[in-house]
């Protein structure tokens, strides 16, 4: 199961491992046990060498990588 942030408006931030189905769902804060909203982060950061960075075509994926990877290579 993935893990999700959640923020506690008195407690702060803190993660849960839950159901994709239950993501959004309020999480119980572990300290004091209020309704928590889940944080809303970003696409993930993928690291990359410089030049494989492609925005988009063929071998672009999510726009961070170009062919340098077993999921590019074909028969990979």
């Amino acid at each position: 199961m993935p893990i999700y942030n959640y923020r506690c408006e008195q407690c702060g931030v803190f993660d849960q491992m839950r159901r994709v189905a239950m993501r959004d769902e309020p999480a119980p804060c572990p300290e004091c046990g209020a309704a928590s909203a889940r944080e809303q982060n970003g696409l993930p950061v993928l690291l990359t060498r410089g030049e494989d960075v492609v925005t988009s075509g063929e071998g672009a994926y999510l726009g961070r990588h170009a062919g340098s990877c077993l999921c590019c290579v074909p028969g990979g």
